[in-house]
């Protein structure tokens, strides 16, 4: 397991959109430059990306969000 090169943030918490009464928060950090090969192994690891834009669930006490990776090309 790898860990983020930059520094990793944590949102405030905010209603969760899936799961009336309970509170969300994720890990998000922004990167440049990074290699096809780092940003792959932390998409194994259950982050998401949109461009430069990382995040994942961090909700305490709940782990019912799972991050699932469709991989185009074998759709």
């Amino acid at each position: 397991m790898i860990n983020p090169p930059w520094k990793v943030n944590l949102a405030p918490p905010r209603p969760c959109p899936y799961l009336e009464g309970r509170k969300f928060t994720q890990e998000y950090f922004f990167a440049r430059g990074m290699g096809s090969d780092l940003w792959g192994e932390l998409l194994n690891q259950g982050w998401r990306r949109f461009g430069e834009f990382f995040f994942r669930p961090h909700c305490q006490d709940c782990q019912a969000c799972t991050p699932l990776r469709l991989k185009a090309p074998v759709l």
